[in-house]
């Protein structure tokens, strides 16, 4: 458990309260140890809750502080994943290999039955525990396996998009009774991939929208998303979710999926274009709200380093293609001209450095606080 200077207040608050109590020589030396004690998550959470740390400073109080590695966490989380997935994987090459040989009975009756099983197992050992958790997650798989044997069965016809929906939808119970990150970023992923597939299988072929409309589309959907977390992991029943991996992997996804509307508009030709798509440029005006909501939110709202830093970077890698495309347009097949394109490159992404540390500066994790302070 590392220190949190910041919050050594609330150790000068207990003090306070012996000295009032015993006066300054009876302070025992166990008692003394104590103050001097690392600060825990949990006590962190509970001056919280208590109000010794205002409320205005309690995501800054989170975002400053560190936990040691917990390695008997880390074993327990990727053991039970990689247990998970070879058990998982198992039942599905099990159906693969013997699909001729089963009989309809068989095939629902053990995909059935491991529902059934895993869920009752979850229950037992609750559902919030680790072992709950994954036995939750094994049902969720065991669930779209079930949807896509039925469909196999019967034939139904059923469009891809759809058994994914069904998908998403069926094991939405099993997400909020887990309330495991894990298993509610692979049931985004869920969702995300049925719009995708709805998009390409609907929308597209009676031309109710672009790919650009549909890829801002999709990048709304995730910071939609990103959104819903932070202010979850804000609250003290979601302590679960303040997890910054999530908001790595939703602010990369949403990032890509506006970026890849100006990816297209770069390399297409489209940005010369005299009947340029309405959609590109309400793509690029969501990347703008993006990128510029990112770095004013992470830097001053939710202090993140690592959220800014993705915000900045993905806009130096617009601005390195843009410049590379009318760069390199009419000296593609000379030397000169990708050399001037790689100076480009090296100057845009250290400045894109320099603009990170300065931001960084600013942040509660660098900065220095005097004993005593709540920043």
């Amino acid at each position: 458990m590392l220190p949190c200077p910041i919050f050594d207040v609330h150790r000068w608050v207990e003090a306070d309260s012996l000295f009032s109590m015993k006066g300054t020589d009876a302070i025992t030396e166990g008692e003394s140890a104590e103050m001097d004690r690392p600060l825990s998550r949990s006590e962190l959470e509970h001056l919280v809750r208590s109000g010794l740390v205002p409320q205005e400073h309690a995501d800054r109080a989170f975002a400053a502080f560190r936990d040691a590695v917990d390695w008997v966490s880390w074993l327990r989380l990727w053991t039970g994943a990689i247990g998970a997935t070879f058990l998982l994987a198992g039942v599905m090459f099990f159906f693969a290999h013997n699909w001729q040989e089963l009989s309809p009975l068989v095939r629902f009756g053990v995909l059935e039955a491991g529902i059934v099983v895993t869920v009752i197992g979850a229950a037992l050992a609750r559902f919030r525990s680790a072992v709950g958790q994954w036995l939750l997650s094994a049902a969720s798989v065991l669930t779209g396996v079930l949807i896509a044997v039925y469909g196999q069965v019967y034939q139904t016809g059923a469009d891809a998009y759809e058994v994914f929906a069904l998908w998403s939808v069926l094991m939405l119970a099993w997400v909020a009774m887990a309330r495991f990150p894990p298993l509610w970023v692979f049931w985004l992923v869920i969702v995300e991939t049925a719009l995708m597939l709805y998009a390409g299988q609907v929308l597209m072929p009676d031309e109710m929208a672009d790919w650009s409309l549909v890829m801002s589309g999709m990048g709304l959907v995730t910071f939609g998303f990103l959104a819903l977390w932070e202010w979850l992991q804000g609250k003290d029943r979601f302590a679960d979710f303040r997890q910054d991996w999530i908001r790595s992997v939703m602010l990369v996804a949403g990032l890509f999926w506006l970026s890849a509307v100006l990816w297209r508009w770069i390399f297409d030709f489209g940005y010369r274009s005299e009947t340029l798509e309405a959609s590109r440029w309400i793509g690029l005006a969501l990347w703008l709200a993006a990128v510029g909501g990112g770095i004013f939110f992470y830097t001053r709202v939710r202090p993140s380093v690592l959220g800014m830093s993705l915000c900045v970077l993905d806009v130096a890698v617009i601005v390195a293609c843009t410049f590379g495309r009318v760069l390199l347009e009419d000296t593609w097949d000379e030397p000169v001209g990708w050399l001037i394109a790689a100076i480009l490159a090296i100057g845009i992404f250290g400045g894109a450095t320099a603009v990170i540390l300065r931001f960084a500066k600013g942040l509660p994790d660098d900065e220095e606080s005097q004993p005593g302070e709540v920043v």
